[in-house]
C-alpha cells in the first residue's frame, strides 16, 4: 500500500501540470491587465531604448494593445512580448502598431530584445 502513495502523488502532479498549461501558446501566457504599472514601465522602456538607439523621428507611445509573457528557464526573469500603439512626433494623427520583446531580469533591469513595426 505504501508503494502506491508515491505513484498516486506523481500521477496527481502530472495531471495538474497538464491542466495548468491551458491558455499557453508555446509557453506564452496572455497578459490580463495591459494597464498594469509594470507593463507600462516595460513598454515605455522599449520606446525610450528605440528612440535612443535609432536615428530618425522620435516615437511616442499611446498604449499597450496586447501582450504576453514567458518565464525564462532557471528563474532568470520574464520575457514580455507586447504590441504597442505609437506615433512619430509631428504625426500625432497617424498611429502605428509595433511589436516589442523585452527581457525583464528583475529589479527593473530590462533588456530590449526586438522592436519592429507591424505590417497592415
Amino acid at each position: 500500500m505504501k508503494s502506491l502513495l508515491p505513484l498516486s502523488c506523481l500521477l496527481l502532479a502530472a495531471t495538474l501540470s497538464i491542466g495548468g498549461r491551458q491558455g499557453y501558446d508555446n509557453g506564452w501566457l496572455p497578459l490580463k491587465n495591459l494597464d498594469d504599472e509594470h507593463v507600462r514601465a516595460i513598454a515605455l522602456f522599449a520606446v525610450t531604448e528605440q528612440n535612443r538607439n535609432s536615428p530618425g523621428p522620435i516615437l511616442m507611445m499611446e498604449n499597450v494593445g496586447s501582450g504576453e509573457t514567458q518565464w525564462v528557464y532557471g528563474d532568470a526573469g520574464v520575457v514580455y512580448r507586447l504590441v504597442l500603439v505609437a506615433y512619430f512626433v509631428g504625426l500625432e494623427s497617424y498611429s502605428e502598431d509595433f511589436e516589442v520583446t523585452v527581457w525583464d531580469k528583475g529589479c527593473d533591469n530590462f533588456q530590449l530584445m526586438s522592436f519592429s513595426r507591424l505590417q497592415d
